[in-house]
């Protein structure tokens, strides 16, 4: 079940990562976590710069806002958005 984690730092939720795919797309919710594709390989942190910068564009937030907390070579991340971000602006990303 997806959910999230209201913190004094902001906003925790889970991401299910797909590299190498031939759009960068936020797909829907799948079991935990929110899943998307993108574009880039996860080659130095590629993958994780554009996943930041898909977020940070569709949340309307600064790509400072969006960070990585657990999971930054792996495809199951832990996210957390800083500055006001509410459970309901994630959900309203999910097609």
């Amino acid at each position: 079940m997806f959910s999230f984690n209201n913190t004094k730092n902001g906003l925790v939720f889970n991401v299910r990562l797909i590299p190498r795919s031939s759009r960068n797309k936020i797909l829907g919710i799948y079991q935990d976590a929110l899943k998307i594709q993108i574009t880039s390989p996860p080659v130095k942190g590629q993958a994780n710069k554009a996943l930041i910068e898909l977020l940070a564009k569709k949340l309307k937030v600064s790509k400072s806002q969006v960070d990585i907390i657990k999971g930054h070579s792996a495809k199951d991340k832990q996210i957390i958005i800083r500055g006001g971000i509410k459970e309901e602006h994630i959900l309203a990303l999910c097609p």
